[in-house]
């Protein structure tokens, strides 16, 4: 420090000798102590962090002597004290050790480059003879020398003679080391293992709940690939269904399902998985794939893919993946199981909602839009739509998601769009792979990136109201379970649109018998259906009653939600359902009754220990009466 401030005033002085009349010019006195100060404190910080080795005070002080020569040439004294150049050299080498043989040349250097500077005819005898005085004092002068002073002798302990030692003490120190390095491996496992399942939960933690996104973003960062995609087993379907896809992933690994039977092996999975994707490879790109399968308590719960352009980072990421396998496995099943919870209260809460909705709707159009609303928050869909039927034609109500137009490539009886779906009567739809080109053209399905589309109808009458139209972008997105929860929704949300157009308040829904014989009597023309369960004894017998009980009762409370307005239901004590349609065809009820022997399959008896479920199968028999002639007009067997 005290160094820096003698520098610091050997500036000013240069500065300020000239503004009281000194013989040192004012331009060259400012310019000079500038550079120097410059220097000066560079070397000061230099000296600072320790990097002012001998070799850098060798340069300040070489720069040092420059600057006193330049300055002593300015004034005309360099002819009188040019000898002088060889202070700074003689302080750096007592002070740090530098070398005084590599620094002399410089010095005499400087002197000769003043005395031109000096204007004079350039340099003389005096210069030279001081020049070769530097240079002589230079060479001539004794390096500094460094003595170095030992504090502590450190004695190295010699290990004794090992020759000594018998071959099966040598045996034993390498199976001792053998078995600790195995230790240790083990432990470093675990310690990986344990690092990669505490980040991936960390993706479940906070308040929000954790979706397949998020955790496919978690695990791509901590395997350190491109890509992945991670798939859930969708066991109705026997398929692989890719739930989130993030990264640098084709597009048609996006959407694709892998199929998955009951007996196939997980190598047999992954074998399926990389011939599968390697399919969707980008000619240009050409990343490289690898599959994980992921278990969860000893089940395969479903895949995880990856995707890089590296071959050894992809191998790394698949190291990390392999590793971190059970607990991803673990984490997509809580997913599931949560998503399957949530959907089910959801569902119930928009049944709910769905049955009073018409409490604050008084337009179809308000309706439609409250329907759509509690579809979408039921469902996990890419895309929903609803559309109310006026005058023959759509008219969209309520979109929900991006949209995508697969119901203008549907073709229904040779005919595309709703056109086509009109003139087959407005059938339910469900594709739940929608690029098996079954309705939609294979071709045109992949390159809409169409995967699952539901069209739902709205309404009991023969043109319904209105009609839902749901889709997704991935192959089997659209699960059997929501296409169920939709088709409740659906129906739920017919009576809801009954109830808007309804002016008498006629009674429906369940009733008792007292109840429906007073409905039956009161009404006009109208058609009753009679549903029975075949072989009751024997399911009572083989399921129990409890059981069956229970699945008829299911079966009862989602036929009420399709019964169209002013309809009723009643159960017989012998156990099977009686139903009137107030109003309704003999053509028009036996569809109803068709659609009622497809809820009842829909329905499952649980077998005792709840691991089998066979469907609840029912018998409809659909009969036509004429209040004002008083008899049966026709029957018929549905």
């Amino acid at each position: 420090m005290s160094e820096l401030v003698v520098r610091i005033v050997l500036a000013l002085t240069a500065t300020v000798v000239p503004l009281l009349g000194g013989p040192l010019p004012f331009q060259a006195g400012w310019r000079a102590a500038a550079v120097f100060a410059a220097y000066s404190a560079l070397a000061y910080l230099l000296e600072r962090r320790g990097f002012r080795s001998a070799g850098v005070a060798g340069l300040v002080a070489a720069a040092d002597a420059g600057i006193l020569c330049f300055c002593l040439a300015t004034m005309g004294q360099l002819d009188r004290f040019g000898f002088s150049a060889l202070l700074p050299m003689a302080w750096a080498t007592l002070r740090f050790g530098a070398s005084m043989v590599s620094m002399a040349p410089i010095g005499a250097a400087w002197i000769l480059v003043g005395a031109n500077l000096q204007g004079s005819g350039g340099f003389g005898p005096v210069h030279m003879a001081q020049a070769l005085a530097v240079l002589a004092l230079g060479l001539l002068a004794q390096p500094r020398t460094q003595v170095r002073t030992v504090r502590e002798v450190v004695e190295v302990p010699v290990p004794a003679d090992a020759s000594s030692a018998s071959p099966m003490e040598y045996t034993e120190l390498r199976e001792s080391y053998r078995t600790l390095r195995d230790h240790a491996q083990a432990i470093e496992a675990r310690s990986r293992k344990d690092r990669l399942t505490a980040h991936l939960w960390e993706s479940a933690e906070g308040d929000l709940e954790p979706t397949f996104q998020d955790v496919a973003k978690r695990a791509k960062a901590i395997f350190g690939c491109e890509g992945l995609t991670l798939y859930s087993i969708n066991q109705s379907l026997g398929r692989m269904v890719v739930q989130a896809a993030t990264g640098d992933v084709p597009e048609p690994a996006q959407d694709c399902s892998i199929d998955f039977p009951p007996t196939i092996a997980d190598w047999q999975i992954r074998e399926r998985a990389n011939d599968l994707l390697l399919t969707f490879r980008d000619p240009d790109g050409d990343p490289k794939t690898a599959a994980v399968v992921l278990q969860a308590n000893g089940r395969t719960i479903g895949l995880c893919c990856l995707f890089d352009s590296n071959g050894s980072r992809l191998a790394e990421a698949l190291d990390r993946a392999t590793d971190a396998s059970e607990t991803l496995g673990k984490l997509v099943r809580w997913i599931l199981d949560r998503a399957e919870e949530t959907r089910r209260l959801k569902e119930a809460e928009s049944l709910y909602a769905m049955a009073t909705v018409t409490a604050g709707s008084n337009t179809p159009l308000s309706l439609a839009g409250r329907v759509a609303k509690e579809v979408w928050e039921t469902v996990r869909i890419d895309s929903l739509s609803v559309y109310l039927i006026a005058d023959g034609q759509p008219m969209l109500a309520a979109e929900y998601g991006h949209r995508i137009e697969a119901l203008d490539l549907a073709e229904f009886e040779g005919i595309r769009g709703f056109k086509g779906w009109a003139t087959a009567g407005y059938p339910a739809t469900s594709l739940l792979d929608a690029r098996a080109g079954q309705t939609i053209a294979k071709e045109e399905a992949v390159r809409r990136r169409i995967g699952s589309f539901v069209l739902m109808p709205i309404g009991f009458d023969e043109t319904p109201v209105a009609f839902l139209a749901a889709a997704t972008n991935r192959v089997n997105g659209i699960e059997p379970q929501a296409v169920e929860a939709i088709r409740a929704l659906a129906s739920e949300a017919g009576q809801a649109f009954a109830r808007l157009a309804s002016t008498n308040g006629d009674p429906s829904g369940l009733a008792t018998p007292a109840e429906f014989f007073a409905l039956v009597q009161e009404s006009g023309a109208g058609t009753f259906v009679y549903l029975e369960v075949p072989r009751r004894e024997e399911l009572e017998a083989t399921y129990g009653r409890a059981a069956l009980e229970f699945a008829t009762r299911k079966f009862a409370t989602r036929l009420r939600a399709t019964l169209p307005s002013g309809a009723a239901m009643t159960r017989r004590a012998e156990g099977d359902y009686v139903v009137f349609l107030k109003d309704r065809s003999l053509s028009q009820a036996t569809q109803w009754a068709n659609d009622a022997a497809t809820t009842a399959s829909l329905t499952p008896i649980r077998t005792p220990d709840g691991r089998a479920r066979i469907p609840l199968g029912v018998r409809a028999k659909v009969a036509a009466i004429d209040r004002e002639k008083d008899q049966v007009l026709e029957t018929s067997a549905a």
